[in-house]
């Protein structure tokens, strides 16, 4: 697996956490797609981004995130995460929902890695 892969798949994640759009949308395929966990899709680099500059600019979200398998050559690189998601209503009510995250990025012709795939997939709820 390529280094540099992996170093541009801990700056999109990092980047998630911090919520730094700019860093984010650097790591983004022009063509990426990302299906979110309703089934919903967003096509192309433009959506995706406008989708994540709502959701960066709510401030009491987190996740934490658990690597369950990554492959990856010189031209492809796929990871697979379990999230764990904690959010907030406007009411102050604590939202909680895991889910698997699959992301896949691939090396352009310049050789810069990018997300092309972005797949959220909800897990069922378990009991508390």
């Amino acid at each position: 697996m390529s280094k540099n892969a992996a170093v541009t798949l801990t700056q999109h994640l990092d980047a998630v956490s911090r919520r730094d759009l700019k860093t984010y949308a650097d790591t983004v395929h022009p063509e990426a797609l990302l299906v979110l966990p309703t089934g919903d899709r967003l096509i192309g680099k433009t959506q995706i981004i406008e989708f994540h500059r709502g959701w960066f600019a709510d401030l009491d979200w987190s996740q934490r995130l658990q690597l369950l398998s990554m492959h990856g050559d010189e031209h492809v690189l796929s990871a697979l995460y379990e999230v764990d998601y904690q959010d907030f209503t406007p009411e102050g009510q604590e939202i909680r929902k895991k889910y698997l995250l699959g992301l896949v990025f691939v090396r352009d012709e310049s050789g810069q890695w990018q997300m092309l795939h972005d797949q959220c997939t909800a897990l069922p709820d378990t009991p508390n």
